[in-house]
């Protein structure tokens, strides 16, 4: 891991996130870059709202500014803090910031603003859920960082060789020193042989940082995986997103997304795309 790109709205949860990433940047000596986007245009026919860019962008400086200088003392000169303020979609923005600033890891708020706010800035979080093509680390406002020293990937055990970014899991696992809990649920009533085969490839692939492998079954793969990150202490789940995979169904299920939007454990987002 070599730095880390932070994604802020100025919110309560995205100021938490923040903490939580200079504190992880802290004890690794990773250098942070800060970055916040204003959408603009605004437009809401319903509402009549005119908005001046200069001051949007002069008040968004000043938390900038702010934010920063409380950042840097929260990191203790530790690593140096960069910012930006950008306008424009906030997806868009975020992906070309990535890609010339190529962080190891995302860190967002995951959950934004409200009520009005809220209408105007959209749920950021959940769409670079969705389309992120980076490591995307979603921290809620209750998640607090003590370190990292267990980790768990959350698997249906599905085209693993396709979809599993193994090296980068086994990357982050000896970035932190932290063990790796591999979790899977099984929601059919009848023995899956696939299960057994897939548990056995993935201890395999996993081998080099001994992997621990946790078995459940349950009806609701939500509540199951909640029970097993419980059972087994983590502070950190790592999921995939692919077609119909276990990250799709959490963001598309609305009782399944609160999970992620309010896990007291952090939940990182990888893709194959990013393996490297």
């Amino acid at each position: 891991m070599e730095r880390i790109l932070i994604a802020t709205d100025f919110s309560p949860a995205a100021r938490n996130a923040c903490s939580y990433g200079a504190q992880m940047a802290a004890m690794h000596q990773l250098p942070v870059f800060i970055l916040h986007v204003t959408p603009f245009p605004v437009v809401y026919p319903e509402i009549p709202v005119v908005l001046d860019i200069d001051d949007v962008l002069t008040t968004a400086r000043q938390q900038m500014e702010q934010l920063q200088s409380e950042i840097v003392e929260e990191m203790k000169g530790q690593a140096p803090v960069e910012t930006e303020v950008r306008t424009g979609d906030f997806l868009s923005e975020l992906e070309s910031r990535c890609l010339s600033y190529q962080p190891s890891l995302v860190i967002m708020g995951s959950q934004g603003k409200s009520g009005m706010e809220r209408f105007f800035f959209g749920s950021n979080t959940v769409k670079a859920m969705k389309q992120l093509s980076w490591p995307l680390l979603c921290v809620s406002p209750a998640a607090r960082f003590n370190g990292i020293k267990k980790i768990g990937f959350a698997t249906d055990f599905e085209h693993i060789l396709d979809t599993v970014p193994v090296r980068s899991i086994k990357a982050i696992v000896k970035t932190f020193g932290a063990e790796l809990h591999l979790l899977h649920v099984n929601t059919g009533k009848n023995f899956d042989p696939e299960i057994v085969f897939g548990s056995a490839l993935s201890r395999e692939l996993f081998w080099g940082v001994r992997p621990v492998l946790h078995l459940s079954d349950h009806e609701n793969i939500y509540i199951g995986i909640m029970e097993q990150v419980t059972a087994t202490g983590l502070d950190l789940l790592i999921t995939i997103p692919h077609e119909h995979g276990f990250i799709d169904r959490l963001i598309n299920r609305s009782q399944s997304k609160e999970f992620i939007l309010n896990s007291e454990v952090p939940v990182l987002i990888l893709r194959k795309s990013f393996d490297r």
